[in-house]
């Protein structure tokens, strides 16, 4: 792990994967959740030059943010990664990003691939940096004590995600063009997204910020 900042952070290899490539290419060919837009050239390839000069101008512009986005999601959760190395796989025609594996579309302008690799390692962060022997029962206990009335994983999930992004975005890079991107993105997602998107609006992103890293620390030193 590098130190930055006396915090023991990963190393973030961002790489094309061409045997992983044709994988996904084929799979947003015929399944039938995909297929259409694909057909539609939403997301089809680019040639392979374009698209291995993109992921370079996304690396490159990755690289002035890493240092920040990555110590302060750390300090605002209260968690470390559990990994030494993240690698993130970039392939040609997937629709959606993932993050384990850590995958991304390599045909994304540099701002929107900078708020997808953050939104996924937030995902990893949380998923891996509380208990991930436990399947993550702490954390799904921790965000259903904060929002009680809502049993979908996936909603309260991303509620803690898009807190983390609004925080970063806006408090610690000031870029209002990678927030914008964020709330767009959820707000035309299914409805799991962008309810959980207005849950934290509601509540209010640094309440819930502030609410999470008290309770995790409350369980983490055995006071409950």
């Amino acid at each position: 792990m590098k130190e930055k900042n006396n915090k023991k952070l990963p190393e973030i290899i961002i790489k094309y994967n061409k045997l992983l490539d044709p994988i996904l290419l084929t799979y947003a060919k015929n399944d039938p959740e995909w297929k259409d837009a694909y057909s539609q050239e939403k997301w089809s390839p680019w040639p392979k030059d374009k698209l291995l000069k993109n992921i370079e101008e996304c690396k490159t512009k990755w690289e002035k943010y890493e240092k920040s986005i990555l110590v302060e999601m750390c300090d605002i959760l209260g968690l470390e990664f559990y990994r030494n190395v993240i690698n993130v796989h970039i392939v040609s025609a997937n629709p959606r990003s993932f993050s384990s594996p850590l995958i991304i579309r390599g045909t994304f302008p540099p701002s929107t691939f900078i708020e997808s690799l953050t939104h996924e390692l937030v995902h990893e962060l949380c998923t891996y940096g509380i208990d991930y022997e436990s399947n993550n029962a702490l954390y799904f206990k921790i965000l259903r004590e904060i929002f009680p009335n809502n049993e979908n994983s996936l909603t309260i999930n991303h509620t803690l995600v898009y807190a983390v992004l609004e925080y970063l975005f806006i408090d610690i890079l000031d870029d209002t063009k990678l927030w914008k991107i964020s709330t767009e993105k959820a707000l035309r997602s299914n409805n799991d997204y962008s309810i959980a998107y207005n849950l934290t609006k509601e509540l209010g992103y640094k309440k819930l910020l502030q609410k999470f890293k008290h309770k995790h620390n409350v369980y983490k030193n055995g006071l409950h």
